[in-house]
């Protein structure tokens, strides 16, 4: 029998409180990768409204004339309010009431009943129109107004414009002709500016023969001339030439038109002017992509008038062409054609001119209807001309009467082509029809789309065709509604429609497109046929898609190029700008081709792009290079562990710990609109995780991969995101470190020592878990053999777990004393085993075995009186005295 009890001869594990200090560690930014592409973004805004204005060159309400407004809202989802002003010809202006245009819909204004008797000043004069709206876009509107002389064949179809701001030195291209002696002609000059304009007027016979005068023109003034006057000042002979209105300043604030018409005979044509910007490149205004400055005619009647046209049988037109060279150079034009029969379409080529300088052709349509170059009896034919010119350096304008002139048609030259067209008003009744034309003007097939829109624009009518290039669609308002043609959807316009607005678009190209249009509408009581042009619908100022963008740092976002075009409709126009993308600071942020950006280092930048897009300048569409920029902020997610130990992994954490979540940023979460953490997958808890960016997780009492978030919440980069996967680990093993001397009884087996316990790894923290020590049977032989089978007690109450140490591990906070206490002699050999369970405690968990602490003893005896005692736990010794050894203590 042992005189000790076995508890007090194989020291238990006693625990003791210890003191933790805890010292402050830098944060720990983690990058782990995520998902390359952030899913769903909020698009940046759209500019805000701002005030526009569209002006007419011209309105009269002298005797026998009536002025009439057409005025239409090209936006699909918003109405418009637009207020029209009616300056004199000295600039004066007088508001008349504002029409609110629903989407779509197109309202007219007779100007003599707008005016009544409250501004009796602008009855029998003459001036300019200015429309005022307040709008995102300028062409959201489309305006058309209608000159017309009161129980005559006489109509002009004239078309707003807008002031191009900056625009300094240009001129103005025109062609006059005086068919006959009785003819009369207006040439209208317009200045829409604030600043008066100091113009050069030519005016050249055929041979490029020139009268030049100066004209002052002061700040919204109007000026009315006659060409017929001009040339019999300037010593001009002949029925056609040229004119040229120039400017070396303020050029964009100048319009024109010039007109003839001749009452008795019922004669009316308008003459279409041209810019001329000499600084202008083919490639902005080439959407076809030839390299070829190209003008287009596309309706072009034909001697024998298509009877859709209601002439009188036995009508005979005389189609002609004037073509002119508006440079001091030599230059080359092409003709060729495009005709349309009853029942046949062809192709044919044209002459080539070589023009002098200033001179002014004229080609005579009829008499290529030989059978040789166009059938005789062919109805149409659009006309391309091509020269080896620049932009607007060669100008054309075609017409096509019967010989008295009171039966006929035009149609304008137009370089022009786009994605999309809006066009004004639609006629049809008993004594009006509309014809109009879409065509393919690029080089590869396409496919177009008509919309008639009518009830107050309200409802719709869809047709489609695809278009070979030059082939064109051909559309009889008329005949759709008498013979109830059906759309693509299967409906038929109402019996009873009148008009409408309508609308081309090119399906397979919504950035540049490669579609021209034309439209007339004839008149039977006067057998009289007015064209009426679209407009090329535009896009707005283009701005990043996202912006400011919120780039997560080390991971990518996309960003793109937005526009909206006239309708209001969002384009995207990315693929416009690839390849040119740029960013401020590559330190900060990178950018790839597609315009994928790359955060390098958290911190604020801008990025940059440009790309063609189809602009409004004055009359015209270009196709421009424009810029588009915007912000960039470099943000990273901040997991900063609560037990902040150095040396600490930043990829795994222990089960339960405690991390506190934030961010890092050159703003405030706010200004990226919102930051939030949220829990992907794999469990544990958040807290306090609101918009600010900040938050606290709690790890899972078990081991497991979790994917926590950091996102934008709203803004221009909502739903950009990085995600932050965390390993988290359970303790997997544990030592026990010896921190006293080794403990010694002078003439006994005695040895003992005490250590603290750590778990591992040692690159986690396990302060929020609690340790125990588990059951155990005690294995032992020789002079330990009494103890053989007993128990060691399991831990009462676990024990809390303090600091945490990258090279050791996490310390328990207790103390175990692992002795042999004092065994006498006589001394043999002998061995004792504990296999101890060591244990962790999750809160709100069970106690889990990580480990086996081996805690052994051993006696090695040379004599009965004189023996080695050995004892060793979980790495800690082994340690050995032997029994004649002084006394020591811990």
């Amino acid at each position: 029998m042992r005189p000790f009890p076995i508890q007090a001869r194989c020291a238990a594990l006693f625990f003791g409180a210890l003191v933790s200090l805890a010292m402050a560690q830098p944060q720990v930014v983690l990058g782990q990768s995520g998902p390359k592409v952030p899913s769903a973004q909020g698009i940046a805004k759209a500019p805000d409204p701002v005030d526009q204005e569209q002006f007419f060159p011209y309105w009269t309400t002298e005797t026998g004339w009536d002025t009439e407004l057409q005025l239409r809202n090209n936006l699909a989802n918003k109405s418009l309010l637009v207020t029209p002003f009616l300056r004199t010809a000295d600039g004066t202006e007088t508001a008349l009431a504002a029409v609110t245009l629903q989407p779509h819909e197109v309202q007219s204004i007779d100007l003599n009943a707008a005016i009544g008797s409250s501004s009796p000043q602008l009855v029998g004069t003459y001036g300019s129109v200015v429309l005022r709206y307040h709008s995102v876009g300028l062409r959201n509107l489309y305006a058309a107004l209608m000159l017309r002389t009161v129980g005559h064949s006489v109509a002009f179809h004239v078309d707003a414009t807008g002031e191009i701001q900056n625009y300094e030195t240009a001129s103005r291209e025109g062609i006059w002709w005086l068919p006959n002696d009785s003819t009369s002609d207006y040439l209208i000059f317009n200045n829409q500016g604030a600043n008066a304009i100091q113009l050069d007027l030519s005016v050249f016979d055929s041979a490029g023969k020139a009268f030049t005068q100066k004209i002052s023109l002061g700040p919204r003034q109007t000026n009315r001339l006659s060409v017929r006057r001009l040339v019999q000042l300037g010593g001009l002979t002949g029925s056609y030439g040229g004119i040229k209105i120039g400017a070396v300043a303020h050029a964009g604030s100048l319009d024109s038109l010039h007109f003839l018409f001749d009452t008795q005979a019922g004669f009316s044509a308008l003459l279409k002017m041209f810019d001329h910007d000499p600084n202008t490149i083919i490639t902005e205004r080439d959407n076809a992509k030839t390299g070829v400055w190209t003008l287009r005619a596309p309706m072009l009647a034909l001697a024998q008038p298509d009877p859709a046209l209601a002439f009188p049988d036995g009508t005979t037109l005389q189609p002609q062409l004037f073509i002119r060279n508006t440079t001091s150079k030599p230059l080359s034009a092409a003709l060729r054609f495009n005709w349309r029969g009853d029942s046949v379409t062809g192709k044919a080529q044209g002459p080539t001119l070589q023009l002098l300088p200033y001179e002014t052709r004229r080609v005579n349509i009829a008499a290529l209807q030989d059978g040789k170059i166009l059938p005789a009896d062919a109805r149409w034919t659009s006309v391309t001309l091509t020269t080896n010119g620049k932009p607007d350096e060669v100008m054309a304008v075609a017409a096509s009467y019967d010989a008295t002139l009171q039966h006929g048609a035009q149609t304008p030259f137009s370089d022009q082509l786009a994605f999309a067209w809006e066009g004004g008003m639609w006629e049809y009744d008993a004594q009006h029809n509309s014809l109009m034309t879409t065509g393919n003007g690029g080089t590869k097939p396409t496919r177009a789309a008509l919309t008639l829109f009518y009830n107050h624009g309200t409802q719709r009518y869809d047709l489609e065709q695809a278009l070979q290039p030059d082939e064109q669609m051909w559309i009889d308002i008329g005949k759709l509604i008498r013979e109830h043609v059906p759309d693509k959807n299967g409906k038929v316009l109402p019996a009873d429609l009148s008009s409408g607005s309508y609308e081309f678009r090119d399906l397979n190209d919504h950035l540049a497109g490669t579609l021209f249009e034309g439209k007339v509408i004839y008149e039977k009581t006067y057998g009289h046929v007015t064209y009426g042009c679209m407009d090329c619908c535009d896009d707005l100022h283009p701005w990043l898609t996202f912006d400011p963008l919120g780039i997560p740092f080390s991971n990518n976002a996309p960003n793109g190029v937005s526009s909206e075009d006239c309708n209001g409709t969002a384009l995207d126009l990315s693929s416009s700008f690839a390849g040119n993308w740029n960013t401020a600071n590559h330190a900060i942020a990178t950018v790839d081709f597609d315009g994928t950006h790359t955060g390098v280092a958290v911190g604020s930048t801008t990025s940059s792009t440009f790309g063609p897009v189809m602009t409004q300048h004055g009359r015209i569409c270009y196709n421009t290079q424009t810029p588009a920029g915007g912000g960039d902020n470099v943000w990273a997610g901040v997991l900063t562990p609560q037990d902040n130990f150095s040396g600490r992994s930043t990829s795994r954490f222990g089960i339960a710990e405690v991390i506190n979540l934030s961010f890092n940023a050159q703003t405030t979460a706010a200004a990226l609109g919102g930051l939030q953490w949220t829990i992907v997958s794999g469990g544990g808890s958040l807290s306090n995780a609101g918009t600010d960016g900040t938050g606290t997780y709690t790890a899972p009492g078990t081991a497991a991969t979790v994917v926590l978030r950091l996102a934008i919440v709203s803004g221009s980069s909502q739903g950009q995101k990085k995600d932050y996967t965390l390993t988290i680990v359970t303790p997997s093993a544990g030592l026990l470190s010896k921190f006293t001397n080794v403990r010694h009884t002078q003439g006994y087996i005695s040895v003992g020592f005490e250590g603290h316990p750590y778990l591992e790894p040692t690159d986690v923290s396990f302060a929020n878990l609690q340790f125990a020590e588990g059951a155990a049977i005690a294995d032992a032989t020789g002079y330990f053999a009494s103890l053989n089978g007993e128990l060691h007690d399991p831990t009462a109450n676990p024990e809390n777990i303090g600091s945490c140490d990258s090279v050791i591990g996490c310390q328990v906070l207790a103390t175990d004393t692992v002795d042999t206490l004092d065994d006498p002699p006589p001394f043999s050999n002998g061995d004792f085993l504990w296999p101890i369970p060591w244990q962790y405690k999750a809160p709100e968990g069970a106690l889990t075995t990580f480990t086996t602490a081996n805690q052994r003893m051993s006696a090695v005896a040379t004599s009965s009186t004189a023996a080695i005692a050995t004892i060793s736990k979980a790495g800690a010794g082994p340690y050995s005295k032997n029994a004649s050894d002084p006394t020591t203590t811990f």
